[in-house]
């Protein structure tokens, strides 16, 4: 008999898992300390869909000060504060410090320059012969006479 047992509940859990499968699977959960309006969907509707109301509920609602005090305090909460003035400012001065900069007219004859050099570097015999020509002219023999 000890035998036949759990070869029948291998044999019950298979049948049941072939029924099971033509069937829907819905689950249903019991919780503990729920009310019927808990959830977010409400059970409980007028014709309108709305939820319904409870006297009660309502009573209890404007009796509890404790309860009046503390919704007071989380719509109070909820409400934005105030800018910081002090944060407004440092908002300036981060938008001012990452505007581009302006470059210096020195600045960019000196990049000029660099850029002449480097080019001139290329081309080391044109740039000899009109060194030497620029000298010839400047000379001051070659002033004099011409």
């Amino acid at each position: 008999m000890k035998k036949l047992l759990p070869a029948f509940a291998v044999l019950l859990l298979s049948l049941s898992n072939l029924s099971a499968a033509k069937l829907p699977n819905i689950m249903l959960f019991l919780i503990d300390d729920m009310g019927v309006m808990d959830t977010s969907v409400p059970f409980l509707t007028d014709k309108n869909g709305k939820p319904k109301r409870y006297p009660l509920n309502d009573y209890y609602r404007t009796q509890d000060t404790g309860l009046q005090q503390r919704t007071k305090a989380v719509a109070e909460a909820k409400k934005p504060l105030p800018t910081d003035p002090r944060l407004k400012e440092l908002e300036a001065y981060l938008a001012s410090t990452q505007k581009p900069l302006v470059e210096d007219s020195k600045l960019t004859a000196l990049k000029r320059a660099v850029d002449l050099s480097t080019k001139q570097l290329t081309n080391k015999r044109l740039y000899g012969a009109q060194d030497i020509a620029w000298a010839l002219i400047n000379n001051p023999a070659f002033l004099f006479n011409h």
